[in-house]
């Protein structure tokens, strides 16, 4: 097998491993030296050093990690909105009770 496809085989699994993480800075790490190596990988498929099947097969799988990745980073983000908004109710509800019970103290 060709050296560029045991490297983008990496770059897949390292990705899978840090999208299972939620590394979200990792995957980002990755995300951009996953650019140079598609286009090597593209560069030795016009040479004809890489069958189509194969490139086809490995940008099938990282198109999937990179959906997967979106996927999860709005859930993620999703969920630290809703996070905040609860955060801001009990601090609004402990603010308003303060005020309260300020005022029957007088």
């Amino acid at each position: 097998m060709a050296l560029i496809l045991e490297q983008f085989d990496r770059l897949l699994d390292d990705m899978r491993h840090a999208l299972v993480k939620e590394d979200w800075q990792g995957l980002s790490v990755l995300d951009a030296s996953a650019r140079p190596l598609v286009e090597s990988l593209m560069a030795e498929l016009r040479s004809g050093e890489v069958p189509t099947p194969l490139v086809q097969e490995r940008l099938e799988e990282l198109q999937a990690i990179c959906q997967q990745a979106q996927s999860a980073a709005v859930a993620s983000r999703d969920e630290a909105r809703k996070a905040l908004e609860g955060m801001r109710r009990t601090s609004s509800a402990a603010r308003t009770y303060q005020d309260v019970s300020g005022r029957r103290s007088r």
